[in-house]
């Protein structure tokens, strides 16, 4: 039950990094904003979300609730229809990649600057490197270094 439970904080943690990046934009939203918007911030919501965090408030906030409703709605519609196709589907498939494959191309596609490059690159090798530990803790010990790697790079880059 300990492990489970580690695990699964660990796994989740990447929400608390999301939350800290969106925050400085998020503080200059309306308190009804800063209340409702997390429970749109799924992965792929960040990944567009922190493209526009340079926005006006009022832009922002527009495409946030734009992307964040299309990413609800098709959330749920497509969890129905997996619940209905799901069954049909032969396990010979092996659609265990897909999961990966899409935290791949959304990285891939955030990498604009340098920085996000570097925190990328050090985050990938440090959890591929820490891959040993226990409770998967490679992944926050990962994170965390990317997060350095990324503010290293940005203040050497000025």
């Amino acid at each position: 039950v300990a492990a489970t439970i580690a695990a699964a904080l660990v796994i989740q943690a990447r929400h608390l990094m999301y939350s800290a990046a969106l925050a400085p934009t998020f503080q200059r939203q309306p308190r009804w904003f800063q209340w409702l918007g997390p429970y749109a911030l799924i992965d792929q919501m960040f990944a567009l979300a922190s493209t526009r965090t340079h926005e006006s408030p009022e832009d922002f906030r527009s495409y946030y609730l734009g992307a964040g409703t299309v990413y609800v709605i098709g959330w749920n519609l497509a969890t129905a229809a997996g619940l209905l196709i799901g069954p049909s589907v032969p396990e010979s498939w092996r659609l265990d990649f897909a999961i990966p494959l899409m935290f791949v191309v959304l990285l891939v596609a955030g990498i604009n600057r340098w920085p996000k490059l570097a925190a990328a690159l050090v985050g990938g090798a440090v959890t591929i490197l820490a891959a040993g530990m226990p409770n998967r803790l490679n992944l926050l010990v990962g994170g965390l270094a990317g997060i350095a790697g990324g503010i290293i790079a940005s203040r050497l880059q000025r």
